[in-house]
């Protein structure tokens, strides 16, 4: 089994981008979670030492154990790959909200730090090659991640993880006992697998199936623009797409890393069959324009036609903030020219 590609953001520090390397050719496929931490006590602890030595106080304070001088090895060994870097996350959050002025050195703080979260992040989810999937013989060289249609973790993920929650389904109705057998998908979560345990399509399967290819289009657009908070960039093709997007990004505070939430809220946006029309739509409206207009702007057949899709929109989607200021910034001279580039 490969390990988890790491990633090194572009602008990060280069000691930390250094270390990081040195990690990556010494990280071995067999590497047990012992020789892991060895590996991060050997290599990232010294360069994030040197690293957070010039920060300022807030920004020491994204680091674990960093405003106390402690070895970010021996922080990562005491707590765990996975809670340090949720920790670093949620302080991460913190930071971006209360630091809204953007220079070189905050870009590159930025980087440094969302590539030591990544990291560790990749850290927890590796695998030892030798490693058996509990005390049973399935593979553990199986896929392990999200489900492919949503948030949730795929059941093999969840069950390799330690859980009990995934239920073994028996091949034999009447020997049920003398003939568990265990059948986890790698690909699928509980609630999207393809059949139920009587052995009939699963609905829910079947109807995220359908929408897949609105899914992935919606995780997509969430994930790029997580990544630049300060300008619309999805990239949709339409002004009103790309700015209900950047707002839509900016209130729930998305980050690349957040990839569980990103897929959630992907998936709620495509279930709640909010469409590209109806985002403009949004938008439009929240710009004060008139049902009239916006009838006119997305080809709508009617005033009546924009009034009963605005009122099938959930509030949730309905209520993200716009700024009085974002709206000037995003207004257009001629509003025609907008109409004609759609």
């Amino acid at each position: 089994m490969l390990n988890p590609a790491i990633a090194v953001w572009d602008g990060c520090h280069p000691t930390i981008a250094d270390a990081v390397n040195q990690f990556k050719k010494r990280w071995r496929p067999s590497s047990s979670e012992k020789h892991t931490i060895q590996l991060l006590r050997e290599t990232i602890g010294p360069a994030v030492s040197l690293f957070y030595k010039p920060l300022s106080t807030e920004q020491m304070v994204c680091i674990p154990g960093a405003s106390a001088g402690l070895d970010f090895g021996d922080v990562v060994a005491f707590a765990g790959c996975k809670p340090i870097a949720n920790t670093m996350r949620r302080l991460l959050r913190v930071f971006l909200d209360t630091n809204k002025c953007r220079s070189d050195d905050h870009e590159t703080f930025i980087a440094t730090i969302e590539t030591l979260i990544g990291l560790l992040r990749d850290c927890s989810r590796k695998r030892p090659t030798t490693a058996k999937v509990r005390d049973t013989r399935l593979n553990n060289d199986r896929v392990k991640g999200f489900c492919r249609f949503c948030d949730a973790l795929s059941e093999f993920t969840v069950f390799s993880n330690g859980s009990d929650e995934i239920e073994i389904y028996g091949t034999d109705e009447t020997h049920l006992d003398a003939t568990k057998t265990f059948r986890m998908s790698s690909a699928y979560c509980v609630n999207h697998r393809p059949k139920l345990q009587n052995g009939e399509w699963n609905p829910s399967y079947q109807k995220a199936k359908r929408s897949a290819v609105q899914f992935d289009r919606e995780v997509k657009r969430l994930t790029i623009q997580s990544a630049r908070l300060g300008a619309p960039s999805a990239a949709t093709g339409n002004v009103f797409v790309d700015e209900y997007i950047f707002h839509y990004v900016r209130a729930h505070r998305f980050q690349p890393a957040d990839e569980a939430e990103i897929r959630c809220h992907a998936r709620l946006i495509v279930d709640n069959k909010l469409s590209d029309k109806k985002k403009q739509m949004i938008v439009l409206q929240k710009r004060g324009e008139t049902l009239s207009g916006i009838a006119l702007i997305t080809s709508m057949n009617s005033r009546q036609a924009v009034s009963k899709a605005l009122s099938s929109i959930p509030n949730v989607f309905r209520e993200i903030p716009m700024p009085a200021y974002a709206q000037a910034v995003f207004q257009t001279d001629d509003m025609m020219t907008v109409i004609h580039a759609l």
